[in-house]
């Protein structure tokens, strides 16, 4: 058809199309074989941060969870809200109001 001149645009198109595609993909796959070798000279310092991270998330819901059954997140809620400046929880109010 390109030999005729007919869907010459067509063709263009799909050219196009897959040039970019391989001009798109070419740094992903870059980046993606040298965060592979970045990873495996890191990856004893990330294995530690994980479980530093684990035992932090952890207290933390343990904190939250402390919270929530002696009912004093409602008070720490007030206290937040209370010095939280109105442009900010004006937009939540609308909504409640809009829900209900």
């Amino acid at each position: 058809m390109a030999s005729q001149g007919k869907d010459l645009t067509q063709i263009t198109i799909t050219v196009l199309m897959a040039i970019f595609g391989v001009g798109a993909a070419t740094p992903l796959v870059i980046l993606g074989s040298l965060s592979r070798v970045s990873l495996v000279k890191v990856r004893g310092r990330l294995l530690n941060a994980g479980r530093y991270g684990k035992q932090v998330f952890g207290s933390r819901m343990l904190c939250f969870g402390i919270l929530i059954v002696t009912w004093a997140d409602k008070s720490v809620e007030a206290w937040i809200l209370d010095r939280t400046p109105d442009w900010l929880t004006a937009p939540r109010h609308r909504l409640d109001s809009m829900l209900t």
